[in-house]
């Protein structure tokens, strides 16, 4: 009993990180992770969990799906915005930088 509800909470994880996955490629087409052929693979290899190694194949493959989403999140998070300026480096360290001359004649 106890081993079916971990099978199950192991193919919902699974069909979670498939569905995710699968929608930010194709936003407007609802549901097309279930024609998806990993989907049918591990729902053919769940129907019929014949031994460990499948459930250890699934576990380990929706885990991997989960670290590149974090990491993809994590890496949109922190994205940078480019080089910044020196006055832009100067003033994050509480530095000013001295005024540039302007000759007044070239500019009469």
């Amino acid at each position: 009993m106890n081993n079916t509800k971990k099978l199950q909470r192991l193919f919902r994880s699974f069909l979670k990180e498939l569905r995710h996955i699968e929608l930010k490629q194709q936003e407007k087409k609802n549901l097309v992770w279930q024609s998806s052929p990993m989907y049918k693979y591990v729902k053919d290899k769940f129907v019929f969990p014949a031994s460990l190694n499948n459930t250890l194949f699934l576990e380990q493959y929706t885990l991997l799906l989960n670290a590149i989403k974090v990491s993809q999140e994590i890496s949109a998070m922190y994205k940078g915005t480019g080089e910044r300026t020196i006055e832009q480096s100067a003033n994050l360290v509480g530095l000013k930088l001295p005024k540039l001359y302007v000759d007044p004649i070239k500019t009469s």
